[in-house]
């Protein structure tokens, strides 16, 4: 999640908008949010419910703790770690989560780009490594989301004008694409290594026939509302 949280960073830098926000700045116009104070949104796309209460013994024996949540209307919302779509909104559900598990959920309509580091043992000997785009897909089969990137060590950002920030798009256009933009660059060049790898999209609803990357067909899985597309030799987020 590095990617998102650092481009949250660098919205936080330039609007104000703090990375960890109460519900209420998202989705004002639901006033039952106005007093939470046991979940949070994490930047715009991601909300969290921490594990606050202390386990009953029987729980803890089965490494299991008790989180209560409540989703804002009007939205479809992910589970972030099995990517199945929550059917409850707007009312509290309380849910036993496992020791290793958090009630994180996605924002439908977003994209989030994922840092590939599973082989990695310090971040920053892996920052540049290759990016999965996971699509999240509203009840238009829409998404969009950002990736800010520079070297990310140095503030050459801001002394050299050495960054860039790129737009992803997912819609219907005649068919269904995902556009990479970059809406503001400077020197900032994107390593060889940085590249988009892998998309993969979900609430996606069928099969598709094919997958193509500027024309040249793409291996792809489709499985339970989920697709996952290889791009072959990865392509530069720019």
């Amino acid at each position: 999640m590095i990617h998102y949280i650092y481009t949250a960073f660098y919205y936080a830098s330039i609007l104000g908008a703090p990375l960890v926000r109460p519900v209420w700045f998202e989705f004002s116009e639901q006033p039952k949010f106005y007093k939470v104070e046991s979940q949070f949104m994490f930047g715009d796309a991601m909300l969290v419910a921490p594990k606050l209460a202390t386990p009953s013994k029987a729980l803890e024996k089965m490494h299991l703790q008790e989180v209560t949540f409540t989703l804002p209307e009007g939205i479809k919302w992910y589970n972030y770690y099995n990517k199945k779509v929550e059917t409850i909104a707007g009312i509290p559900v309380t849910r036993n989560m496992p020791d290793l598990e958090q009630a994180v959920f996605i924002k439908a309509g977003s994209i989030i780009p994922i840092l590939l580091h599973d082989e990695c043992m310090a971040l920053m000997a892996c920052f540049h490594n290759k990016i999965r785009l996971d699509v999240y897909l509203d009840d238009f089969l829409e998404a969009s989301g950002s990736l800010f990137a520079d070297d990310g060590v140095s503030f050459k950002y801001a002394t050299e004008n050495s960054f860039a920030m790129v737009k992803f798009t997912f819609k219907e256009n005649d068919v269904m694409y995902l556009k990479s933009e970059v809406v503001s660059k400077g020197s900032y060049e994107f390593p060889a290594t940085q590249t988009v790898d892998t998309v993969a999209i979900y609430g996606w609803t069928t099969k598709p026939l094919a997958v193509l990357n500027n024309g040249i067909y793409c291996e792809f899985n489709y499985n339970d509302g989920a697709l996952v597309v290889s791009l072959p030799d990865g392509v530069s987020p720019g």
